[in-house]
């Protein structure tokens, strides 16, 4: 016995179903790499930044222990 499968799909049907899911796709793989880049670009202005602060800590700690 053979099934039959009628699934009433034109070509324009499927071809809008298809684009959908690559449109889809393409946008969450974008995505994922645009918030890796800022986790990324995050973590090194952090990092910059409290470095910066601890000098700058540090600097005023051995002036006023100088004075």
């Amino acid at each position: 016995m053979e099934a039959k499968h009628n699934i009433g799909l034109s070509s324009p049907g499927i071809f809008l179903i298809w684009s959908e899911y690559l449109t889809d796709s393409m946008g969450n793989c974008v995505l994922r790499y645009f918030l890796n880049t800022l986790e990324n670009a995050a973590s090194m202005v952090k990092n910059h930044w409290l470095k910066k602060i601890l000098n700058a800590f540090e600097q005023s700690a051995l002036i006023k222990g100088a004075t």
